[in-house]
């Protein structure tokens, strides 16, 4: 069986238990979307400027602990779709202990 791009817990539950992975419809705007991907480079540069970035492999990124570094990343981790998605796998009051992202850098591996 394909697993296909749903907006349909019930299946994509069902393909995350029988394949390990689902493919969700995009779950926030495009404008939620350029509003997550402007404070992430705006984190990424201050990081940089600051001299705390984790850089590795030349020019790449990660961002650390979004969680903690604005509202629109903890709104993206609540989705309820996530969320109940997560507990399905995780069970009843799983902890997240981890949100970041990775930026690639030019030639990254």
């Amino acid at each position: 069986m394909t697993v296909l791009l749903t907006a349909n817990f019930v299946t994509a539950e069902r393909d995350l238990h029988e394949h390990g992975y689902c493919l969700l419809e995009p779950l926030i705007s495009a404008d939620q979307i350029r509003t997550l991907r402007e404070r992430l480079v705006a984190l990424a540069a201050h990081e940089r400027e600051a001299g705390t970035a984790y850089v590795y492999d030349n020019d790449s990124q990660r961002v650390s602990s979004l969680q903690n570094k604005g509202s629109e990343f903890v709104e993206i981790i609540e989705h309820p779709m996530v969320l109940k998605l997560m507990e399905s796998v995780l069970g009843f009051n799983f902890l997240l202990s981890s949100t970041h992202a990775n930026i690639a850098g030019p030639g990254g591996p």
